[in-house]
């Protein structure tokens, strides 16, 4: 650096020195040359006079030549390029006065040429208006016709000037440049000789210099540039982006973050920043562990995301909702420089979130609540209906009765049926809603299923004296394994909407194999059924909302029947069975509805021989007991009614944990039970009873009468054999113990009907209670009282098992209805003991 330095002032020492001598070798060169530079500055001023005089002159010509075009024509374009050289002329000897203000005899000889040309102007104008207001002769004849040749004397006048003092500055600007050129040529030579020898040694060395300034100036400029756009991109970002060193020292805190956290940049340390800043765990109310910031994980080297937090400060009292995730930042070796933290404002969201969970909060409750008033509605709709089904049937039944009444009691249980299926469809509605409608398939007699099914709808379509037709294929299977009860709901949904649509023609039922060919080897068969009627049709708008709830195509009157249910139930459960409904319909001309199933064949299945119009009225072997457990009377008195003629030796209990009680006494054969109890429900008796060495074979029927709050495989679950829910339907519930019990039914024939009637006058030989425990039955058989009468009764057969054979004929007595007879039998025994 020392060598650098002392070379730099020997070469400026030189240089100045060398540049003394040339300079003053060069003064007086110099000198003449300022000279010269100032005579031919002159004379270029007297060229440049002379080139504006030109100028003026042509110009003046122009506007002549323009001035008489236009007088001749009078073309709009030429009156426009005539104003511009008239205010070209204005310039140009205004720039002749400018070159003339030295010059007194150039400068009057142009004043009066500027007044000349004004005056003459003025006269061009003149014919222009001339030419305009009176003519083209008028104009003509009034032009100026000197303007040129005055102009011109003028003007070479003013040139004549100007060439005399040109040709005197030319001659006396070659004397001064010749000698003075000599002389700065000499001096000028020896100077650049002598500094372009020392510059040469000195440029390379601040050249580089230079470059390095230049390199340090740029590369300083391009870092504040992007500086400034990355501080441009972090304060424009909506997310907040946090930096710190590994020190835990805040390096970048853009605005977003600082809105979120109230403030920015602080000195405070890592364990203060929980209370700096605000922050909050889920509860708002605890502050965030120093330890599980995001942010102090990443200086640790630990990666994080999408941490909730709660953020509260002045700036936000009521707080916001933050997600953070973060990172470490390493170099290429991997050591640890700092972390960043991404922060994102979510208080829209959680505030959505809320009020989501709110609302399926209430959704929720307002859904319980739905489900258990129609569970209550179930219960207490479904108990009535079977005291009314069942006694319907326990009547029918009846020798005694009436053709009249039979008639009497085929109303009630036709309309008793239709309320239950109006409560079925609400049920299966509500069961749709949450999704828990279930498939239940057994194996069963599909030739006769289908027809007991036609046997429903053709009643009603007779009634309004339309023809049904029903047209069943050859080759259908005997059997077939499905749910043979959500299949007929769907089929007399259908062909009862068929017949309630049609006023005149008939309704047709198709039901045939669609894969002919392959059904006789296949182990399933493809049913396509079919609902054909000519009836009032269904508009082509309609037919797609037809399948939603509460939907109803036809007219008002007619939508008074039913609760618009039925089709929308019926589409879910052959979706269910992975087919769907279809529908082509002409307005006025009718409809068809149809579907295909897949439904296995039931070839293990044996025909049942029993014959659907025999009645039967006892079985083959020993009696059987039977415990039934419900917490209605009504619906125990249904049951003991229907079986107790046939044989069964019956008993009852008002709870599950009497039932438990009276099994573990009296050993039942068969128990039939509620599900829903107080004191201790059905299946928990069943849990218990199973648990039991003797009772772990014993059947056991469920028979619920909430089926909304009631599943089958819970009912299976438990230890229950079979599920038989309520309204009981007679036929079935002996199907039920046939499978069970494995039962041969008596039925009844002319013969066995004698034979009958001659034991029961054998009955003579029983035990009567005596007249004190008889004073009640008396009295409710005096007043009529049935339901008391029965309740007596069973009173009496549980109080001693001798008196069975005598409470057992009251009880037959009671369920024919038949209180002459009862009060006759009681007067009789009752009397004779007073």
């Amino acid at each position: 650096m020392k060598k650098t330095s002392n070379f730099l002032k020997n070469i400026t020492g030189s240089l100045a020195i060398a540049t003394f001598l040339a300079l003053a070798m060069s003064g007086m060169a110099f000198w003449s040359a300022r000279q010269t530079l100032e005579i031919n500055r002159q004379i270029n001023k007297n060229l440049e006079t002379l080139n504006v005089l030109k100028s003026i002159s042509i110009a003046l010509k122009d506007t002549e030549r323009l001035q008489r075009q236009y007088l001749l024509t009078k073309n709009q374009n030429t009156l426009s390029i005539f104003e511009v050289w008239m205010t070209d002329i204005d310039r140009e000897m205004r720039q002749l006065q400018a070159l003339l203000k030295d010059n007194p005899k150039g400068q009057a000889a142009s004043k009066r040429l500027e007044a000349f040309t004004i005056r003459q102007r003025q006269k061009l104008r003149q014919g222009i208006k001339l030419r305009e207001t009176k003519g083209m002769n008028a104009a003509i004849d009034r032009s100026p016709t000197l303007l040129l040749d005055e102009a011109t004397l003028l003007m070479q006048e003013i040139g004549a000037i100007e060439t005399v003092g040109l040709r005197q500055r030319q001659k006396a600007v070659t004397n001064t440049a010749t000698q003075g050129m000599t002389n700065f040529v000499m001096g000028t030579i020896l100077n650049l000789a002598i500094i372009l020898w020392i510059y040469n040694l000195i440029y390379k060395e601040i050249l580089k210099r230079n470059q390095a300034e230049t390199d340090l100036q740029e590369s300083n400029e391009t870092l504040q540039e992007q500086s400034n756009l990355m501080n441009l991109i972090l304060n424009s970002m909506s997310d907040g982006l946090i930096v710190a060193d590994e020190k835990g020292q805040f390096l970048i805190f853009n605005l977003a973050a600082e809105e979120m956290f109230g403030k920015g940049f602080t000195e405070s340390k890592q364990e203060e920043w929980s209370e700096e800043y605000g922050l909050f765990q889920s509860d708002r109310v605890t502050p965030f562990p120093t330890a599980e910031i995001p942010l102090v994980q990443a200086l640790q080297g630990k990666q994080v995301s999408n941490v909730e937090m709660f953020v509260r400060h002045n700036k936000a009292p009521e707080g916001i909702w933050v997600t953070v995730s973060s990172a470490p930042v390493k170099d290429d070796n991997g050591a640890l420089k700092g972390g960043v933290a991404v922060c994102r404002d979510i208080s829209d969201r959680k505030s959505a979130e809320l009020e989501i969970l709110q609302a399926k909060e209430a959704a929720e409750v307002a859904n319980r609540s739905k489900s258990q008033f129609l569970a209550n509605m179930n219960h207490e709709l479904r108990t009535p209906l079977n005291g009314i089904l069942g006694y319907a049937q326990i009547l029918q039944r009846d020798p005694a009765t009436t053709a009249k009444q039979m008639k009497g009691l085929a109303v009630i249980h036709q309309c008793g049926s239709h309320l239950l299926t109006l409560i079925n469809d609400i049920l299966d509605l509500s069961k749709l809603e949450v999704q828990k409608m279930d498939l239940y398939p057994q194996d069963f007699h599909f030739t006769n299923f289908l027809i007991t099914t036609v046997e429903i709808c053709q009643i009603k379509a007779e009634q309004k004296g339309i023809n049904f037709h029903y047209h069943p294929a050859a080759n259908l299977p005997t059997a077939v394994y499905a749910d043979d009860k959500r299949l007929r709901q769907v089929l007399l949904n259908l062909l009862s909407n068929a017949a309630k649509f049609t006023d005149f023609g008939s309704v047709t039922f198709k039901v045939e194999v669609v894969d002919s060919e392959a059904s006789d080897r296949a182990t399933s068969a493809r049913i396509r059924f079919e609902i054909e009627d000519t009836g009032i049709g269904i508009p082509p708008e309609k037919l797609q909302s037809i399948f939603l709830p509460f939907e109803q195509a036809g007219k008002r009157d007619r939508n008074s029947e039913g609760t618009g249910l039925g089709l929308a139930i019926s589409q879910q459960i052959v979706l269910m069975m992975n087919s769907s409904i279809q529908v082509n319909s002409t307005l006025g001309k009718g409809s068809t509805f149809w579907f295909e199933v897949d439904l296995p064949i039931a070839n293990d299945w044996l025909a049942q021989s029993t014959s659907a119009n025999q009645k039967v009225i006892g079985y083959q072997g020993e009696r059987r007991k039977i415990l039934v457990i419900d917490d209605h009377r009504e619906n125990r008195a249904v049951i003991i009614g229907m079986l107790e003629p046939l044989g069964f030796k019956m008993a009852e209990a008002d709870d599950g944990q009497t039932g438990l009680d009276k099994a573990l006494q009296m050993r039942p054969d068969l128990i039939i039970t509620d599900v829903m109890m107080s004191k201790m429900d059905g299946l928990e008796m069943t849990r218990r009873l199973r648990e039991l060495p003797d009772f772990v074979k014993m059947p056991i029927i469920a028979s619920p009468a909430s089926l909304s709050q009631v599943d089958m495989q819970e009912v299976i679950a438990a230890g229950c054999n079979s599920f038989f829910p309520k309204p009981i339907e007679f036929t079935g519930l002996l199907g039920e113990l046939q499978r069970h019990i494995e039962l041969q039914w008596i039925y009844e024939t002319a013969a066995k009907a004698e034979e009958l009637s001659a034991t029961v006058s054998d009955l003579l030989d029983w035990v009567v209670p005596p007249k004190e425990e008889l004073a009640v039955l008396y009295r409710a058989a005096q007043d009529g009282f049935m339901a008391d009468i029965q309740q007596e009764a069973n009173r009496l057969k549980q109080l001693n098992p001798l008196y069975a054979t005598f409470t057992n004929k009251i009880l037959e007595l009671s369920q024919k209805f038949d209180d002459e007879a009862i009060l006759s039998l009681l007067e009789k025994n009752y009397i004779e003991q007073v």
